[in-house]
């Protein structure tokens, strides 16, 4: 099995995956209870960059009047351990915030930061201005390892430079509760809170203006999100959000579908897909900006989500709570889409039995093939040697070209024979010698005559036939005549050597005649085809030995006889000579 890298590709494959797995929306959301069962709350959920496995929430348990718990997960959200819990009224957790498996900070219901250097197994708690009530830190949001923001719940917003060493207020015109903030970018910052308020910062969160307010003054914005400076979501009241496509200059109004309490969560994943939690439990997905929603999450969910997450790897977190007490909703995403292949290639040239098999794994199945030779399925069969290529597309919407596969097949095999014929007519000295190219090595011989040599010695004339088959099965078949040697010399009595090579001789290809005498001699070649007909001739005096082209590369294929006459006294000696194609 070789491994493949694909690369996504839009067109009319991706049309046909969207109509038929329309409903490939998530029904796999888990609803996972947490250790305490019953009256808590979790505000928020963190993991860490780069993280899927380890992750934070934070609450606050109502039958102890807003304890303060923290939990931990080291399996993708599966279960969940306390990591603290607090024995103190009003120190309950209302956000959290992770940098790395180590380095943490929580704010409480009461003002202070909690902050963590060791994963969570010890909490120090400071306070932003002893002299100032802040009222409970609602978000705290880092940008990288040293630049981050936090969020008062009476109108403060803070800055730091140093990892959240030191916090410095910032100047704000905030009023009323602010709920959530969010990074744009470096620079750009977005916070919401009440009288349908948006406010945005342009230098790093230090100072903070209006940005927009809707006409529902009564109303109270609660979560933002942005995936990038322009593309941002904010969810408020009465299944209210609003929607920019350009950095907050504008925003537009749209209503999720039967949604009439508060919208909490949100989160913005790119310019398309976006993510909102509301009451009772539910989570809404829009894959068009906004524009439109569809509920994701079963009605017997928990009846309050408060902050949704997606992990770098695509999981989806949801904190939450309800008569059962705390909850995380998780959506995990699939194992990325991975497709082996093996190839089997055509056995001997020109046939069509090669196979391409794909093995898909990861994704979400079932999955689509479809092919370059219009196939649609995970293996195709009966295939000539050339190039393919295949478009997989799963359930979840991911589309995949695969590169080029290339089918191959051996080339044909070619078998070419050197005939020596016999010197004398009788003696049995001709030779065919043979060489063999093409196919796959591994060849075995089969002549007509029972021998299984490449080679054939000490054979009278007559023709021999040879089978050649490789180590894939494949053959092919030739023939190669002896021809005899001189029937006896004294019909021209001074001939001693009578020779034509090569023979049989191929298209494009020559002969030579070699003619050896005792004496001089006056002699007559001709050259007679199957039919009588001389097609050509030359004469020689006085000669001794002769090599000499016979002119044939022009004739046809068939067999010839090659005639030597001695012009002194009419006697003759010939041979046939034998071409093919």
């Amino acid at each position: 099995m070789n491994n493949i890298i694909f690369t996504k590709r839009g067109g009319i494959a991706l049309c046909l995956f969207l109509f038929w797995g329309v409903n490939a929306s998530a029904q796999d959301w888990e609803s996972i209870t947490t250790p305490i069962n019953s009256n808590l709350i979790l505000y928020d959920i963190s993991f860490p960059k780069g993280q899927d496995e380890v992750g934070f929430t934070g609450g606050a348990h109502l039958t102890y009047n807003g304890h303060g718990t923290i939990m931990k997960t080291e399996d993708k959200g599966a279960t969940w351990n306390v990591i603290y819990q607090s024995n103190v009224n009003g120190t309950g957790v209302s956000s959290i915030n992770f940098l790395d498996l180590q380095k943490g900070f929580a704010g409480t219901q009461a003002g202070n930061i909690m902050t963590t250097i060791d994963g969570g197994a010890n909490w120090t708690s400071s306070d932003l201005d002893p002299n100032v009530d802040q009222g409970e830190i609602r978000a705290i949001v880092f940008y990288d390892e040293n630049r981050g923001v936090l969020l008062t719940g009476w109108e403060g917003v803070y800055v730091t430079e140093d990892g959240g060493s030191t916090w410095a207020p910032a100047t704000t015109d905030l009023t009323g509760p602010a709920y959530s903030i969010t990074y744009a970018d470096e620079q750009v910052l977005f916070a919401v809170g009440n009288q349908q308020k948006i406010y945005k910062s342009t230098d790093g969160g230090y100072t903070w203006t209006t940005n927009f307010t809707g006409n529902n003054s009564g109303n109270v914005n609660i979560g933002v999100d942005f995936s990038d400076v322009s593309h941002g979501l904010v969810t408020s009241e009465e299944g209210n959000i609003f929607v920019t496509t350009d950095g907050g200059e504008n925003w537009t109004g749209y209503v999720v579908p039967n949604q009439n309490g508060l919208m909490r969560g949100a989160l913005v994943v790119d310019e398309n897909v976006m993510y909102a939690t509301g009451t009772p439990g539910t989570v809404y997905k829009s894959i068009n900006g906004g524009v439109n929603w569809t509920q994701e999450t079963e009605t017997d969910f928990n009846p309050s989500y408060y902050k949704i997450i997606m992990t770098e790897s695509g999981h989806l977190f949801v904190s939450g709570s309800g008569a059962t007490g705390g909850t995380i909703l998780r959506k995990l995403a699939p194992a990325p889409l991975s497709v082996s292949m093996a190839i089997t290639n055509v056995s001997c040239n020109g046939e069509s039995n090669g196979s391409i098999a794909l093995s898909v794994t990861g994704g979400v199945a079932p999955y689509i093939y479809i092919w370059s030779n219009d196939a649609m399925s995970s293996e195709i069969t009966g295939l000539t040697a050339g190039t393919y290529s295949c478009i997989v597309i799963d359930a979840a919407g991911v589309l995949l070209e695969s590169d080029t596969f290339i089918v191959s097949e051996p080339p044909a095999i070619d078998v070419s024979v050197v005939v020596s014929d016999e010197t004398i007519e009788g003696l049995a000295d001709g030779a065919v010698d043979v060489t063999i190219s093409g196919g796959t090595p591994g060849y075995t011989y089969a002549w007509d005559n029972g021998a299984s040599s490449e080679d054939l010695e000490s054979l009278e004339d007559g023709t021999y036939c040879l089978s050649v088959t490789d180590a894939n099965g494949c053959s092919s078949t030739t023939c190669a005549t002896v021809l005899a040697g001189v029937v006896s010399t004294t019909n021209i009595p001074n001939l001693t050597a009578f020779r034509l090579f090569p023979n049989p001789v191929i298209t494009n290809q020559g002969a030579t005649l070699q003619l050896q005498f005792s004496e001089s001699s006056d002699i007559k070649v001709e050259v007679i085809n199957a039919q009588g007909t001389q097609v050509y001739d030359f004469t020689d005096f006085n000669t001794v030995s002769i090599q000499k082209p016979i002119e044939v590369m022009a004739l046809p294929a068939g067999t010839y006889v090659v005639k030597v006459i001695d012009l002194e006294n009419g006697y003759f000696v010939s041979k046939q000579l034998i071409k093919v194609k």
